[in-house]
């Protein structure tokens, strides 16, 4: 995974839809899991028929869940754009 427990993350709260495109990194609550924050990346935007725009996000990790599992999600599910990153410290020996 690109980001590791104990990682600190600054992000754009909220995102502009401006700055969303693919490849950015983004924090997401969705919809049926109100409270529950997701990191993941965006694969691919989508404008709808109905004039709703749609996200395509991918993990980062193999293992994760995202929008192979999940489908694709609306872009007000977006709460976040992340813009760095700072590793957490090593415990020297």
């Amino acid at each position: 995974p690109t980001y590791s427990q104990g990682d600190w993350l600054l992000g754009v709260w909220p995102a502009s839809l401006k700055t969303l495109r693919p490849g950015a990194v983004v924090v997401v609550e969705r919809t049926d899991q109100p409270g529950i924050l997701y990191v993941k990346r965006i694969s691919e935007i989508a404008e709808r028929a109905n004039g709703s725009i749609e996200i395509y996000l991918l993990s980062d990790n193999p293992r994760g869940n995202d929008s192979r599992q999940w489908g694709w999600l609306p872009i007000s599910d977006v709460r976040a754009r992340i813009l760095i990153r700072t590793r957490r410290a090593r415990k020297s020996s």
